[in-house]
């Protein structure tokens, strides 16, 4: 059974209702759970070629405290993955 919410005390500790992932925004084998808290594996092929491509601009940290600790976000500009053309 899949759960996507849980409240402890009167306290919400974990709310997935509003996440937005899904399979295929997710390297393939990469596992997250999905809104309503089902186990999803991701299905974007892995591409080799990307090692060595990602240049520093293309890619952005965030942090955000929260009262469970840091989350620390890394964003990489999605017009470089994945690159399955031929060059």
């Amino acid at each position: 059974m899949a759960v996507n919410k849980v409240e402890y005390a009167g306290k919400v500790l974990l709310d997935l209702t509003e996440d937005t992932v899904t399979a295929d925004m997710m390297e393939s084998g990469a596992k997250a759970h999905d809104k309503t808290g089902a186990l999803i594996t991701g299905s974007i092929p892995v591409n080799s070629r990307l090692t060595g491509v990602v240049k520093e601009e293309d890619v952005k940290y965030s942090k955000e405290q929260t009262d469970f600790g840091t989350l620390r976000h890394i964003n990489i500009n999605p017009r470089i993955y994945p690159s399955d053309k031929q060059e």
